[in-house]
């Protein structure tokens, strides 16, 4: 059984809001009374065959939708103490969405090798971010972009930084899309949680990630793109090796898909970071070549003709099983 939950929905129409704390984290009583007991088929046994599409990230999450055995959710979900190795205690986490026509998985499939790999880009470093003064990575790499990649420059091409300032994005989305195809590198710069959109926008878009890598994460043995001891990218990235209950094997190298800068050098290493891989062509061309194999298990196939394809669907339902 399904059960799409619109958390903040439901947070609009519980009757006094004044009690609800922060991230709308209301009674249970009230979850119980206006969701579960209108559920016809959900009982103690049955409670391990419904699946609850959350429609909010982890970590605003209502308590009460924690501790349901079939989630699914944005990263980064809870990690499983003394787990490593079996999947993430029933909360599954997925890609963002991307309704952009281009950005289907038929059409990302279509794309030749040469698009993908070969094909001349524009600029070596492409980025859309605000200036939230919360988000201090942000907010420096903005302010000192010339300072920290050496000028307006890099291996030849131009560097292109669009400063949203105090919007969340551009007016046309289709905007950032095409500067994040026409980029070799897209700076993943933190944000205001784990998650983040951009990454799934700049993998399908053939632009390389560029992250901060802290080697401690919440949980052994994985390291984190966010802050030392944070989450882990395990939990936080959807399909991910080790969510695979019985084959560690299994699942998407999120590691072999991004370049990572020494977080605790931070951007004093960023330039000479990227510098390294963009004189490279052969760990270039690898590095497209990878994003070029998951891309599709990023979209969501919204579209007729894409049913049966493999789309973040299909991953969807090899994770559930």
């Amino acid at each position: 059984f399904v059960v799409p939950y619109a958390h903040k929905s439901h947070c609009l129409c519980i009757k006094d809001l004044s009690k609800s704390t922060t991230g709308c984290n209301y009674p249970e009583v009230e979850f119980r009374d206006d969701i579960l007991s209108n559920l016809p088929y959900y009982n103690a046994s049955s409670l391990h065959r419904h699946l609850f599409v959350q429609g909010v990230d982890w970590t605003l999450a209502a308590s009460h939708m924690k501790d349901k055995p079939l989630v699914l959710t944005l990263g980064d979900a809870r990690p499983c103490v003394g787990k490593s190795s079996q999947a993430p205690c029933g909360a599954m986490v997925v890609p963002y969405l991307n309704t952009n026509p281009e950005y289907q998985p038929k059409h990302l499939a279509s794309l030749s090798e040469e698009w993908w790999t070969t094909r001349p880009r524009l600029y070596s470093v492409g980025a859309v971010m605000g200036r939230k003064k919360v988000l201090r990575e942000r907010m420096q790499f903005l302010n000192e972009t010339k300072e920290i990649l050496g000028g307006s420059s890099l291996g030849g091409l131009p560097i292109h930084v669009i400063n949203l300032r105090g919007k969340r994005k551009l007016a046309r989305q289709d905007e950032a899309m095409e500067i994040y195809r026409n980029s070799t590198v897209c700076p993943i710069l933190a944000g205001d949680g784990c998650p983040q959109k951009r990454v799934f926008d700049v993998m399908m878009s053939g632009c390389i990630p560029v992250v901060f890598n802290y080697a401690t994460s919440n949980e052994e043995g994985w390291p984190s793109w966010f802050k030392p001891g944070a989450c882990s990218i395990r939990m936080t990235y959807p399909f991910a090796k080790g969510t695979f209950f019985g084959d560690a094997k299994a699942g998407i190298d999120w590691e072999s898909l991004v370049i990572p800068v020494n977080g605790t050098c931070g951007f004093a290493c960023m330039k000479t970071t990227i510098e390294a891989v963009m004189q490279d062509t052969e760990r270039l061309t690898e590095f497209r070549r990878r994003l070029q194999k998951v891309a599709k298990l990023f979209s969501y196939g919204l579209e007729v003709e894409t049913n049966g394809s493999v789309d973040a669907f299909a991953a969807l339902l090899v994770s559930l099983k």
